[in-house]
């Protein structure tokens, strides 16, 4: 039986060890808490003999395995996310079958020493299983001797720092808890004595950058039979891969098109979309939920509305002329209040103002199908209605269709076309977020209680029949927190 939401990570932990399988963190374990807190990945190696049964018990966890795409992929690693049932984090699960080693975007050496690390694994204080100190030193030594790149050569020249960081911290962490001798010792046994030499000089260096140097030159000999491409083909493979990253981090924080580089769910790409009335918080809630997925997974967030969010260029002087007729309506009015200037400019303003939004609407509607379909998450604040007319994101130039004008008849229908292409292709997820008149009064209070009542009233009554995984309603009278918890267990069911 599948649960509902995903279990904290040490009670998933503790349950396949229950079930006889067998599994450790293997690395970054001076993390180890932060990472069962969702705050940081775990990085869990499995034996290779029990996938099944570790396909089959994370899948019944509720965690869900997510597909990378090619320019990160690596064989024998899968990534599986959940949602921490309490605080709502992303948990991150990178699984390995593999010890797969390298630089950053191009992990190019295997150490086939999975059943040793696995066979001397250790029980932490948290309950987890992880790499006994000395493989892990060893590990972390080997590690931080094959990322070293040529840009960290020019660093070491000017008297930069060429090694992160959180190696150096990671290497001190160790050095507390272990003897320093046996990460050569340990090298001795699984590769040779000139090797452990190498890696016990670096231990002693606390990282030197000048031993780390001589010992990646010893292991890219020593592990040359183990390399998946050559030297010129792993720097090509490498630098396509960092393009890929570069001009995808490029596109999620500015252009936001739908250019898969990062995770997309393994039973394909979701729409879904966040209505509610005035003062429901969904333009909140799509925000945070967008952060919570950004860097994850493949996410792109869509504004349908009218007001502030993410628009087309044709919106800004359109925006600009409507500031400059209201301002003109409320010079030019009599003594009895009455307005003196005719509402012609305003009519036309007006239509030309739903039309833009019509092309705009239906151009967001299409780039939300192409990145469902190429993985996305799509998270629509909004989403366009044919139910009701003249507001909440439905049509605004119905009252044309019976028009004598011909050309008016055409543009209405046009407009109406735009809005139908939501019914064709509608969203494959709805979460309504309710609030009652007093919440919407009180978080909007420049507004008319009848407006924000009505509004309101027409956002309970629209349905969206078609929705794949149907209309949840949500209390929104509620904090923030609890009303994006459950908007995120909801999503995550239907992922």
């Amino acid at each position: 039986m599948v649960r509902d939401l995903a279990p904290a990570p040490q009670r998933l932990l503790a349950d396949l060890d229950a079930e006889g399988i067998v599994y450790c963190h293997w690395k970054s374990n001076s993390h180890l808490s932060a990472a069962l807190d969702g705050h940081t990945d775990l990085d869990l190696l499995f034996d290779n003999a029990q996938i099944g049964l570790v396909h089959r018990n994370l899948a019944e966890s509720g965690y869900k395995r997510f597909v990378t795409h090619p320019s990160r992929a690596y064989p024998g690693m899968e990534d599986y996310l959940g949602v921490h049932p309490v605080t709502g984090t992303l948990v991150h699960l990178h699984v390995h079958y593999r010890l797969a080693i390298g630089q950053r975007h191009m992990k190019n050496y295997r150490l086939s020493w999975e059943d040793e690390v696995l066979g001397t694994r250790t029980l932490d204080p948290t309950g987890v299983f992880t790499a006994e100190p000395g493989h892990e030193w060893l590990l972390l030594v080997i590690r931080a001797a094959m990322k070293i790149r040529g840009r960290d050569r020019l660093r070491s020249l000017f008297g930069a720092k060429a090694v992160p960081a959180e190696l150096v911290e990671e290497h001190r962490w160790l050095a507390s808890r272990a003897d320093k001798s046996l990460p050569g010792q340990i090298a001795a046994d699984l590769l040779d004595e000139q090797t452990a030499t190498l890696v016990s000089r670096c231990v002693d260096s606390d990282l030197g950058f000048g031993e780390l140097l001589r010992l990646r030159r010893r292991l890219r000999q020593a592990l040359k039979g183990q390399r998946a491409y050559d030297t010129l083909a792993a720097n090509i493979v490498r630098a396509r891969r960092e393009m890929r990253w570069a001009l995808g981090s490029v596109n999620r924080k500015s252009v936001r098109r739908p250019y898969p580089y990062a995770r997309s769910p393994a039973g394909g790409g979701l729409v879904l979309a966040l209505i509610g009335g005035d003062g429901s918080g969904k333009s909140t809630i799509a925000n945070e939920l967008y952060g919570w997925l950004e860097g994850k997974v493949d996410v792109l967030p869509i504004y349908f509305g009218s007001g502030k969010g993410r628009a087309s260029w044709l919106r800004f002087p359109l925006d600009l002329m409507r500031k400059v007729l209201r301002r003109s309506r409320r010079a030019t009015r009599g003594s009895d209040g009455t307005a003196v200037m005719s509402d012609e400019h305003g009519a036309l303003v007006r239509a030309v103002w739903a039309l833009v939004l019509a092309r705009e609407k239906r151009l967001k509607i299409r780039k939300s199908i192409k990145a469902r379909e190429r993985g996305f998450i799509v998270i629509c604040d909004r989403f366009p209605q044919t139910q009701v007319s003249g507001m909440i994101d439905g049509t605004l130039l119905d009252h044309w269709m019976s028009s004598e004008s011909k050309l008016l008849r055409s543009l209405a229908r046009w407009e109406a076309d735009s809005y139908t292409l939501a019914d064709t292709y509608p969203p494959d997820l709805v979460i309504r977020l309710d609030v009652t008149s007093e919440t919407a009064a009180s978080r909007r209070p420049e507004a008319h209680r009848p407006v924000l009542d009505h509004r309101r009233q027409v956002v309970e009554s629209l349905m969206f029949k078609n929705a794949r995984f149907g209309l949840r309603s949500l209390d929104a009278n509620r904090d923030l927190d609890d009303v994006l918890l459950d908007v995120k267990h909801a999503l995550w069911e239907a992922i």
